[in-house]
């Protein structure tokens, strides 16, 4: 059974993650990127894979707080695989972030789009091996 944390301050988005995933008969727990930051890299443990869902307000309400995120992305990313769900293509502000990611998805509020990438990180994750042996994205080159 894959676990999965969603972080997303959309509850539509969220609600649709978790209906999706609970139908695939996974578990999916989320929060809310406050929550998120002040819960720390604690946040993922006993999850197999962190999707982390950015918006169009993201950048607005957490902008100041770049760095500290980047950090607390890394340190979750070395932990667990990381997939980035975005609203719209917001890869030009994530550019610290990519290296962290498994892989980067563009939804356009498409709910095809969000099914596709749920499939997509199902069938890596369900097939992948023990937590023991992830290698981050940061440690593969």
């Amino acid at each position: 059974m894959l676990r999965i944390l969603v972080v997303s301050d959309d509850s539509t988005v969220t609600n649709k993650i978790t209906q999706h995933v609970e139908a695939q008969n996974g578990g999916a727990d989320s929060l809310d990127t406050r929550a998120f930051f002040a819960k720390g890299s604690a946040a993922i443990d006993g999850h197999d894979c962190m999707i982390m869902v950015i918006d169009g307000g993201f950048r607005s309400q957490y902008g100041g707080l770049m760095q500290e995120m980047t950090n607390l992305i890394g340190n979750c990313a070395a932990k667990t695989p990381l997939y980035f769900m975005m609203a719209n293509d917001f890869t030009q502000y994530l550019v610290p972030w990519s290296p962290y990611a498994k892989q980067s998805f563009t939804l356009q509020g498409d709910d095809h789009r969000l099914k596709d990438a749920l499939r997509e990180i199902e069938l890596r994750e369900a097939g992948a091996a023990s937590k023991a042996s992830f290698v981050s994205p940061m440690q593969s080159d």
